[in-house]
């Protein structure tokens, strides 16, 4: 799968279409995918609340839609208001994104959020998301445990670090790892638990972007597809 399917203007057309909604203000927090001509990041992009579209679409994998979307709704409205081009602006045309979530992961819980709370799974998870960038992918046996370990936890951190390697049968399970990430460890005021969960989503959006960036279009791959 390649990014944008390996053409600049489908590229171009919906970096077009999420600057329309932009200037339209219609990219909207807490609103829902895609209502009356206006929703959340993916809504705006897709204009649908299927985040598998991503990957017909778009040629992004389904995780990388939920992150996005995740991060989007836990951003300041006037971040969230740029995300989807920012987003979409960074993903090289061609490029592969099936190793994005992995590295993500293991930042998050390796050298992020997570560096004063060890586990058992902790390492073990980090173990699966590694094998996954060398293109392994875990067991039914492997995916079951975790899920059970899943059920057992009591923790924000656990759902987080658990979470994210089920990322990989289950897209949607992105948003529960991220969603622990973000709130996990915190006792302060609501008031003060936002602006801390703002924060973080910032520097995972930040960490999001250098990751896509950094991923390069496969050459063989686009001649392919140019042919």
């Amino acid at each position: 799968m390649l990014a944008f399917h390996g053409s600049e203007s489908l590229k171009e057309r919906y970096l077009d279409r999420v600057e329309r909604h932009k200037q339209a203000d219609s990219i909207m927090q807490g609103y829902g995918y895609w209502t009356d001509g206006k929703g959340c990041a993916v809504g705006c992009t897709i204009h649908s609340a299927e985040h598998r579209d991503y990957e017909t679409k778009l040629g992004v994998p389904a995780q990388i839609a939920h992150l996005e979307d995740q991060l989007f709704e836990e951003m300041s409205k006037q971040d969230a208001r740029e995300w989807p081009g920012r987003f979409l602006e960074a993903i090289p045309v061609g490029a592969d994104l099936s190793k994005v979530w992995a590295r993500f992961a293991i930042w998050m819980i390796r050298d992020s959020y997570f560096r004063g709370y060890e586990c058992a799974e902790r390492e073990r998870m980090i173990e699966l998301h590694v094998a996954a960038l060398g293109g392994v992918t875990s067991t039914s046996k492997e995916v079951d445990e975790v899920r059970m370990m899943l059920k057992r936890s009591s923790t924000y951190a656990s759902e987080a670090v658990l979470g994210s390697a089920l990322a990989y049968t289950s897209p949607s399970m992105v948003k529960t790892s991220v969603h622990g990430a973000l709130i996990s460890h915190s006792n302060e005021t609501w008031v003060t638990e936002n602006s801390v969960r703002m924060y973080r989503a910032e520097m995972m959006s930040d960490k999001l972007i250098e990751l896509l960036k950094e991923t390069c279009p496969s050459r063989h791959k686009m001649q392919r597809v140019s042919q």
